[in-house]
């Protein structure tokens, strides 16, 4: 990701928090600092500039809630979080197949947890009768956590279902 945050042929949808644990309990990314979203044989998270990886959120242990009377959620198949894929696998699968473009900065920071602010970006072409291929459903999905940038940014909410579905 380059240090300028507009993408020319692309445009602001709206945004998104994520809490993610970072791995690297030695150092702490910083407030604002940028991150990337990656994929390494099946795991997918972000890291940051100063390379601190920052991985999903599996189990509420992972959260410092401990026992109590809270279930573990359990991983079925790879980006599958008590039988749904995690936002973080559904960006990544948008980003990868070119239906959107992110910009992601930490804006919080209670180690272990990091909550990114994640901006989700749409291809111009969307306001011209582009739909997703082949990614109608996950794009459906991320769209239920996202919310939308104002009017003067983003696309009006009537538009969404003809984007996704066709």
């Amino acid at each position: 990701m380059s240090s300028d945050t507009s993408f020319a042929d692309h445009k602001l949808c709206g945004f998104l928090c994520a809490v993610l644990t970072a791995t690297d309990r030695d150092s702490d990314p910083a407030f604002a600092e940028r991150c990337e979203i990656f994929s390494d044989e099946g795991e997918v998270g972000f890291h940051s500039q100063t390379g601190v990886v920052l991985s999903t959120v599996l189990n509420s242990s992972q959260c410092g809630g401990g026992g109590g009377g809270s279930k573990a959620k359990r991983t079925h198949g790879v980006g599958m979080v008590n039988g749904s894929m995690s936002v973080v696998h559904q960006l990544h699968a948008l980003v990868t197949r070119k239906c959107t473009k992110i910009d992601a900065r930490v804006v919080c920071v209670e180690a272990p947890r990091v909550v990114l602010l994640v901006d989700v970006y749409l291809p111009i072409q969307v306001w011209s009768g582009w739909q997703f291929p082949r990614s109608g459903a996950v794009a459906a999905a991320v769209f239920r956590h996202l919310r939308f940038a104002s009017s003067r940014f983003g696309i009006p909410l009537y538009c969404v279902p003809e984007i996704v579905t066709g």
